[in-house]
């Protein structure tokens, strides 16, 4: 992997043929985890587009099939050599499942189109009109650098795609546009369909708002901006996501640095967004770019991108890098506060219990040995009062003693790689996955997520949970193996 792709090949059967070629060595990889999404093989960035179709969940995510950390340079057709560190090859891939389980790959949808001028395609959104055809919105970067918003459009099957024949959205003449401006994200609300787009200016990061002017979502006026904060604060609204959740609208974004959402109401007739409520998504650095999927039974879930090179200092990817975190259903509770857990299929993949204890039990709990990852656990642990000793619960290679993570408390907080969350009624309910180089700890009834990555990936890990036993009661303990998902190779 790693080589020069001549413009004439940048073709979808030359990506699937790289993809395949390269699919055993990378599942061969211990660090590449087993029951979460993965690309077939290559560099995966931005989830993108999650839709419902009969019965399954569609998303489409950013590739390079040629290398597996995104850096495959490109020969345009004029001759011009585009390096790796411009990304150039990047390709709309595309997957389904029916319970975030069993996965299909399907034939990419978009490749970069350079005989129109194009370097390559980056993020945006796919929604559904009124006549159950499917409209696509993403930002073509062209050759000279600058961005477009353009479309393409599917019939019902969204197994062909067929590219617009100019962009969707020109940049508004009321303000210069200094910095990016990119990542469209369709959405409906109250019929009418709209469409923001990320953008900066004058020390501002902005999102800007379109209205559709008719059901085909081909025609779009710019309305105002929909929201703006100082850059300082948000760097830049990238993958932004509009959710409606009950009469409430939640924008979820990356600000390039930890996810956050923004909950609040919506004024159509003025096209502004008044926040009410912020958090973050996630409060670890290695889950990114969320899209998001609604199934006709109103359930909303979040596929998150997580980046394989993280903490993984030194080690070169021959074959794959990055999978989806865990599917989190999400909603917002009475407070307005987004709230997230594993998605129930999780559960289906509980294989054989290797460890578990209850509070009834005559014997101590001390360190547990873990074999046979990957592996899901759940604690719950009481504290007694809100002690001023901390104490942790920490993971280790049993080999080496590595220690690997460490979850320490103090009073009523856990600190997870650094980040203070807070605990609720002084009781800690962890459920957590380990999966190769992915580690994902949901926190309480779905106040919390952190998700995090190691560097090198132990036959059999340790758990130790340290500190007075006065300050603590552990209720429970069950950790149980966990099956792979199956993937199956649908392109054509």
């Amino acid at each position: 992997m790693g080589r020069l792709v001549n413009s004439r090949d940048c073709t979808g059967a030359e990506a699937r043929e790289c993809l395949r070629r390269n699919w055993e060595t990378a599942k061969a990889d211990r660090a590449r985890p087993r029951f979460h999404f993965c690309p077939m093989s290559g560099w995966m960035n931005d989830p993108n587009g999650g839709i419902f179709v009969d019965g399954e969940y569609h998303f489409f995510y950013l590739q390079d099939p040629f290398d597996a950390c995104g850096i495959s340079a490109a020969e345009l057709p004029d001759g011009t050599v585009v390096e790796g560190a411009e990304k150039p090859n990047r390709f709309w891939a595309h997957a389904r499942t029916g319970d975030f389980i069993h996965w299909d790959y399907l034939p990419e949808t978009l490749v970069p189109d350079r005989d129109r001028g194009e370097i390559k395609p980056i993020s945006g959104s796919v929604l559904e009109r009124k006549d159950g055809s499917y409209l696509m919105a993403f930002t073509s970067v062209r050759e000279d650098g600058s961005y477009c918003q353009w479309g393409a459009e599917a019939d019902k099957g969204l197994e062909r795609w067929t590219r617009l024949d100019k962009p969707l959205a020109d940049p508004p003449d009321a303000f210069e546009i200094s910095g990016d401006w990119r990542d469209p994200y369709l959405f409906l609300w109250d019929e009418t369909g709209y469409m923001v787009v990320g953008a900066v200016s004058g020390g501002e990061a902005l999102l800007l708002l379109y209205e559709a002017e008719d059901e085909s979502l081909l025609h779009w006026q710019y309305k105002g901006i929909f929201l703006s904060r100082p850059v300082e604060q948000v760097a830049f609204f990238e993958c932004p996501k509009v959710l409606k959740m009950g009469d409430k609208m939640v924008l979820l974004f990356s600000p390039y640095k930890q996810m956050e959402y923004y909950a609040g109401e919506f004024e159509p007739l003025e096209g502004r967004f008044l926040v009410q409520q912020t958090g973050k998504i996630d409060y670890g650095v290695v889950a990114y770019a969320s899209v998001d999927v609604e199934d006709e039974w109103e359930n909303t879930y979040l596929l998150s991108w997580a980046p394989g090179w993280f903490n993984r200092k030194g080690i070169s990817f021959s074959a794959w890098n990055g999978c989806v975190a865990t599917p989190r259903k999400v909603w917002l509770d009475s407070k307005g506060c987004l709230r997230q857990v594993p998605c129930e299929s999780m559960e289906l993949l509980r294989g054989k219990t290797l460890f578990q204890w209850e509070e009834q039990q005559s014997v101590a709990l001390g360190s547990i040995e873990v074999s046979g990852l990957p592996l899901q656990f759940e604690f719950s642990i009481k504290i007694k009062e809100k002690p001023k000793e901390g104490w942790h619960l920490s993971f280790s290679d049993s080999s080496t003693g590595e220690v690997l993570q460490i979850l320490s408390c103090q009073g009523e907080s856990v600190l997870i790689d650094g980040e203070d969350i807070f605990m609720q009624d002084g009781v800690m309910e962890l459920h957590g996955f380990v999966d190769g180089f992915l580690w994902e700890y949901f926190i309480g009834s779905g106040e919390a997520v952190m998700t995090s990555g190691i560097s090198r990936v132990p036959e059999t890990v340790d758990m130790k949970l340290e500190g007075g036993q006065e300050l603590y009661r552990i209720m429970n303990v069950t950790i149980w193996k966990i099956m792979d998902a199956k993937f199956c190779d649908c392109m054509l």
